[in-house]
C-alpha cells in the first residue's frame, strides 16, 4: 500500500466547488480543506 498523497485540488476545480456553492446557496460560501483517511476493512 502506498503513502502517496493525492493531489491537491487544482485552481480549476477550486473555482468551480466555489461556483457550484453559490450557485445552490444564492451567495459566496466559504470553503475549507479538510483532511479525511479511510481504512476499508475487508474482513467485515
Amino acid at each position: 500500500m502506498s503513502n502517496k498523497r493525492p493531489p491537491d485540488f487544482t485552481k480549476d476545480e477550486i473555482r468551480l466547488i466555489t461556483s457550484t456553492l453559490r450557485e445552490r446557496y444564492g451567495r459566496d460560501i466559504e470553503a475549507e480543506y479538510g483532511e479525511k483517511e479511510l481504512k476499508q476493512n475487508s474482513d467485515q
